[in-house]
């Protein structure tokens, strides 16, 4: 047990360092950080129920029908950390990226593994599943390059110089 908290430790102290460190990208921190964190957890609490000498197998087939049930009311959940997952491997989508996303245009603020906010034009801090930006349509105007072009229609009277409209 011992040995399990003192690697346990090295590790947290490792991403501490590696999270101090200046880095472009602080999501992928973050996320690396969860999913290490979920791994660790996990592990940890079979080695625990093991060791406490706990069947597992039979505690599996006591919880099936409820892991099932679990299942049906994870989904959506699980489904957004996989897309988080998805998005943080591909990096077709960082913080600061303007996006079309289902009609409407957003700068990516922050980045998480269930979620990501992003700002809209009206100043609007919304947060969108990670679900949405795998399953549907996104145009990223920054994928390659930082700048990007805004257009927009202008109306004037039949009678104006079009001179000084434009």
């Amino acid at each position: 047990m011992e040995t399990l908290e003192v690697t346990a430790s090295v590790m947290r102290k490792t991403l501490f360092e590696i999270e101090e460190t200046p880095v472009s990208d602080e999501g992928s921190i973050v996320v690396t950080g969860r999913l290490l964190h979920y791994t660790i957890v996990f592990v940890g609490f079979g080695i625990a129920v093991h060791t406490m000498g706990i069947n597992l197998s039979a505690l599996f087939a006591a919880g099936a029908i409820f892991a099932i049930g679990l299942g049906f009311a994870m989904q959506t959940i699980a489904q957004n950390f996989v897309a988080g997952v998805i998005l943080f491997v591909e990096r077709a989508i960082t913080p600061g990226d303007v996006l079309e996303v289902e009609g409407t245009v957003v700068k990516v603020l922050r980045m998480g593994i269930r979620s990501t906010v992003v700002r809209s034009l009206d100043g609007e801090d919304v947060i969108v599943p990670n679900s949405v930006l795998v399953q549907s349509i996104v145009k990223n105007y920054t994928l390659d390059d930082g700048a990007y072009r805004v257009r927009t229609r202008v109306g004037v009277t039949y009678g104006s110089d079009l001179k000084l409209v434009r």
